[in-house]
């Protein structure tokens, strides 16, 4: 697999496994994928997958109008890649925050744009698509988005929709169309609607509670999946940056080391997701 990555108009081409032969094949779980520019290449590298295949992941845009002249170009870059790239994902954030409004016309001019990928297309809400809208019910424009984004629970969009599972078949949680599994070489992906809350108090209580809930049941069945199948690695895709600095571990410590020589606070849980930090434990240590 080479995985390309796409956010904020950067193209990075990983390695492939058949070019890192001979550096081993570890169990690798990747834990989030958060549009950084960095874990994709340490998927590659980890040279785990069997069969090489690529897809295009994406974040945080377009925000403001000046980026769909971008956006235009970057989708065409996409679609010359096929028919390698085989889906596209969007780890959610498809407006700005206050510079765009939540309108219908936006999201539904957004869900357009998007549909321009020549292959299939997954999508991970993030805030700004619904929760921080201004002088809106963020509830309202999440069941609006939901209706657009997912008018076929258990299939993608985009110009070659591609089958997957949808957490709304599962009892309890029969809104979180936007939760989905699939399986490619023996690698389960998923993702799963997380965000973070920073604002205390929690404007929202019962949105966090559901979708917190959601979540972390969707990710305990995405390891159990891996488990039951063998499979080579877990790919899990949220929206939600788990610590307050942005960043793996490692570069959070060295950017907020804590001069008494402990734990870095900024690798203290985040608001908005609490439940989530145990079952990604629990799950890539049940994993091996």
């Amino acid at each position: 697999m080479s995985a390309r990555l796409l956010s904020k108009g950067l193209f990075a081409k990983a390695p492939s496994s058949r070019e890192l032969a001979g550096r081993g094949r570890l169990p690798f779980v990747l834990l989030f994928v958060l549009a950084l520019g960095l874990l994709p290449a340490d998927l590659a590298r980890a040279g785990l997958f069997g069969d090489r295949f690529d897809f295009a992941l994406i974040g945080d845009l377009p925000y403001t109008p000046e980026d769909l002249t971008r956006f235009d170009r970057l989708i065409d870059d996409v679609n010359r890649q096929r028919p390698r790239v085989e889906w596209v994902l969007h780890v959610g954030d498809i407006r700005g925050g206050g510079k765009v409004p939540c309108s219908d016309e936006i999201l539904t001019g957004r869900f357009a744009l998007m549909q321009r990928f020549a292959r299939a297309f997954v999508l991970t809400p993030g805030d700004n698509d619904y929760l921080d809208c201004r002088n809106a019910d963020p509830r309202e424009r999440l069941a609006f988005l939901r209706g657009l984004f997912y008018p076929k629970p258990g299939r993608t969009t985009g110009a070659r929709p591609m089958a997957v599972e949808s957490q709304s078949r599962q009892a309890g949680f029969e809104a979180f169309v936007e939760n989905v599994l699939w399986v490619r070489s023996d690698v389960v992906f998923a993702t799963f609607h997380a965000l973070g809350v920073d604002r205390a108090p929690d404007p929202y209580p019962d949105l966090t509670a559901t979708r917190n809930a959601a979540a972390v049941a969707w990710i305990a069945e995405a390891f159990a999946r891996a488990r039951a199948i063998g499979a080579k690695g877990v790919f899990l895709a949220t929206q939600v940056d788990p610590w307050v600095v942005t960043g793996p571990p490692g570069v959070a410590r060295m950017l907020c080391r804590d001069p008494a020589g402990g734990e870095s606070p900024c690798l203290a849980r985040r608001g908005g997701i609490d439940p989530i930090y145990d079952v990604l434990e629990q799950g890539a240590a049940g994993f091996g």
